[in-house]
Order: structure tokens, then C-alpha cells, then sequence
């Protein structure tokens, strides 16, 4: 029972580690606790060699061999595709391996990482949602200025505390509103990671006092102001709501559908009009980042142009973006395509599709789908690509590939009896 709660807690200090880059530095102090979550991470290896050497049976000795060649592999791949980032490659590489790690103990240990972050997201939402109303509503609080360097942008954060913080405003109903950010790098991420939370609630009937969640997670949302963290809201509700009408009444789902899709469409339709006329420059930037990043991908297709290298968007940026201090895209897609071509596509595309197909398998069609909308609604408005959380995801597809779910059903059957309930 001791040894369970421990894995648990290192867990969610693990997960503190996965959210790194999508988190402020600043927030909770959590730059301090590096050498901590780094050193967690060293316990899970020898925990694992250990379990290798005592009883090879418990994760097989040949997924050990496979996983070693298929990291091989990659990495013989990248000195030869990627001779001009082949440092930004390998550390790539060495990101997976160590997300590897992470889920291999989390597997061994009967644990949900998915559950134990969504967990952590609606905590935090609770306290965003208090300091929201105290700092944003109230102005209560005196505030700290924070500079976050963000490639060449500079973002002037304030800094409640190291527990909320707020950089943007939105001009709505005549009125001004602060964008809720939480403690994450923009409001978008936020919204991002609320969407991550309620994909996973709407599915968990035996999380308690799911009701008051909602409210919770819906109004933090709202207050992103975050065009695409709706749309993915929206449809992560229709989808529900699809699992939830009963066969037989296929003509009532087929009606309702039809109606909260319409409505889901002149809802983003009437926000992006209305951010358009209140010159909001984020359409424009994404739309541009879209056709640039395209443009580059057609040209290197096969292997792109480096992974991490933004040097030839930059180049054809518009000036007045440039000398603004913005460089990079915003769209993590995009950002795959031009310096990654289709080879690091397929390197995310072929794990992510073993971890939809196993990944709670006794979940139904709704989730998987839910999920693939969320992931690709995300990536398509922010660069995260690279970061130790979606890197996770991946590594969870390589072990599901190696092994097609034997591990997975072997090892998370028990998972609601041992995970961190949301």
C-alpha cells in the first residue's frame, strides 16, 4: 500500500516534469524542483533494470531488445537525414527515450499519467478560477512583471504570486476582459489542457461531483477567449452526446447532432468575425503561418529543413511581424511538415495511432475520436510538437506498437482500482 502511494506521488511530480514547456518557469517555483523531477526520473530507470534482472517476465525481456532497436533505428535515421540539426535530432531522440521510461513505469505500476494530469488540471482550474475573479475581476493583489523570452518574442507577464498570471486582454460586449492564462504560456495553452481535462471527464462517469468539474473547466475556458479551445470544446460535447442517445433513436441523434454542429459553426463564425473587426492580429498571424509554413513544406517535402530551424520561415516572415520580435509558427502541424518533411509526420502519426487504438481500450469509439479531434485541434494552434508531454503520447505508441497491446492489456485491466481518480 506504501510502495502505491509512493509511485503515485512520483508520478505527480513526473507529471510536473512532463508539463515543463507548457508551463511558466516562474509558476510554483517549479524551475527550483528540476534537478528533483530529473532525479525521479533516474528512480524509474533502476526501478525498471530491476524488475529486467529479478523477473524479465513482467515487461518481457524482448520488448527491452525491440525498444533498443527501435531508438537504433531513429537515431541512425537522423544522422543521415539530419546532418544540419543533428544535435536538435538527438535530443529529440533522448526525449522520447526518457518519456519512455516515464510510461514503462507507469505501466508496470498499474498507473494513469492520462488520469493523474487530467486530475491536476481540474485542481488547478479551481484555484485559476478564484484568482481570476480576485486578480483579474477585483484587481486585488499587486502584481510582479515578469518577462517571458518566447524565441524572439518578449511577453510582459503579471505575476500573482507565481500562481496566476496575465499578459493578454480581449475588448468584448464593450467591455475589457482579461484572458484567463492560468499559469501556462498563453491562454490558448490553457485552453488546450482544459479541453485535455474534459475529454477525459466526459468519459469518466465515476469521477465524484462530475457537475461542478464542468462548470468549472467550461468557465475557465470561456474566459481564455480562445477561438480554437471552443471549437475543440464544442466538439468534444457533440461527440459525447452522440454516445449517449440510445440506437433506436437514431433520427432524434442524427437531428441534435445536426443542430449543436450548426450552432458550434456559427459560434466560431461570429467569434472570428468579431475578432476580425476588433483587430485581433492572431488570424492573421496563424493564417499566415499556415500558408508560409506550407509553402516551405513543399519544397522539402521528404525531410524538411531541420528540425528546430526556423531560419527559413523567418526569412519570408512579413517585415512588420519580424521587427515586432515574433519569429516561428504558431501551428504545431505546420511546424512538423517544414522542418521535420514527412519522415517526422509518419515518426508521430504511426505511435499516435497504437496509442488511440489501445489506449483505454474498454472506452468506446467516442473517446478515440475525441481524442484525435482534440490532438489535432491543438497542434494545429500551438507549437508543442517537441515538448515532453506530447512526446509522451508518443512514447505510450512506440510501446504499444512494439508489443500491440499485450502490455496494455496485461498491465491497465486494473487501472481504475490503482489510478489517481479525476
Amino acid at each position: 500500500m506504501a510502495k502505491k502511494y509512493i509511485n503515485n506521488i512520483l508520478v505527480i511530480l513526473g507529471s510536473v516534469f512532463l508539463l515543463q514547456e507548457c508551463i511558466l518557469t516562474n509558476a510554483f517555483y517549479i524551475s527550483k524542483f528540476t534537478p528533483i523531477l530529473y532525479g525521479i526520473v533516474l528512480y524509474q530507470i533502476i526501478v525498471l533494470l530491476c524488475d529486467f534482472i529479478v523477473n524479465y517476465n513482467l515487461l518481457k525481456i524482448n520488448l527491452k531488445i525491440r525498444i533498443i532497436f527501435v531508438y537504433f533505428i531513429m537515431v541512425l535515421l537522423g544522422i543521415c537525414f539530419y546532418s544540419n540539426s543533428i544535435i536538435q535530432y538527438l535530443n529529440f531522440c533522448k526525449i522520447i527515450f526518457i518519456m519512455t521510461i516515464f510510461c514503462l513505469f507507469c505501466v508496470r505500476n498499474n498507473i494513469n499519467v492520462i488520469n493523474t494530469i487530467s486530475s491536476m488540471i481540474i485542481c488547478y482550474s479551481f484555484l485559476s478560477l478564484l484568482a481570476y475573479v480576485v486578480f483579474g475581476i477585483m484587481s486585488k493583489g499587486k502584481p510582479s512583471i515578469m518577462i517571458y523570452n518566447f524565441g524572439l518574442n518578449q511577453i510582459m507577464h503579471y505575476n500573482y504570486y507565481n500562481i496566476f498570471y496575465m499578459s493578454q486582454n480581449n475588448y468584448f460586449m464593450n467591455h475589457i476582459f482579461w484572458r484567463n492564462e492560468g499559469i501556462f504560456l498563453e491562454p490558448g495553452v490553457y485552453g488546450l489542457f482544459i479541453n485535455f481535462a474534459l475529454l477525459n471527464l466526459v468519459f469518466n462517469k465515476k469521477s465524484k461531483y462530475r457537475k461542478l468539474k464542468y462548470v468549472v473547466l467550461i468557465i475557465n475556458m470561456v474566459l481564455t477567449f480562445s477561438t480554437q479551445g471552443y471549437i475543440v470544446m464544442i466538439c468534444i460535447f457533440v461527440i459525447h452526446i452522440s454516445k449517449n442517445i440510445n440506437e433506436r433513436h437514431k433520427t432524434i441523434k442524427m437531428l441534435l447532432l445536426s443542430i449543436v454542429f450548426i450552432f458550434g459553426v456559427l459560434i466560431g463564425y461570429y467569434v472570428l468575425k468579431y475578432k476580425s473587426i476588433n483587430g485581433a492580429g492572431s488570424i492573421l498571424l496563424r493564417s499566415e503561418d499556415f500558408k508560409l509554413g506550407f509553402s516551405l513544406f513543399v519544397k522539402k517535402p521528404l525531410l524538411g529543413w531541420g528540425i528546430l530551424n526556423d531560419e527559413p520561415l523567418n526569412n519570408i516572415m512579413g517585415l512588420y511581424r519580424y521587427k515586432n520580435g515574433n519569429s516561428g509558427t504558431s501551428n504545431g502541424l505546420i511546424m512538423l511538415l517544414y522542418q521535420g518533411g514527412i519522415y517526422m509526420i509518419m515518426l508521430y502519426i504511426i505511435p499516435l495511432y497504437y496509442f488511440v487504438k489501445y489506449y483505454k481500450g474498454n472506452f468506446s469509439v467516442q473517446y478515440k475520436l475525441g481524442f484525435i479531434v482534440w490532438i489535432v485541434g491543438s497542434l494545429f494552434s500551438e507549437p508543442l510538437v517537441y515538448s515532453k508531454f506530447f512526446v509522451m503520447l508518443i512514447s505510450y505508441g512506440i510501446i504499444y506498437m512494439i508489443e500491440r497491446g499485450v502490455i496494455y492489456e496485461q498491465s491497465i485491466s486494473k487501472y481504475n482500482h490503482s489510478s489517481i481518480q479525476s
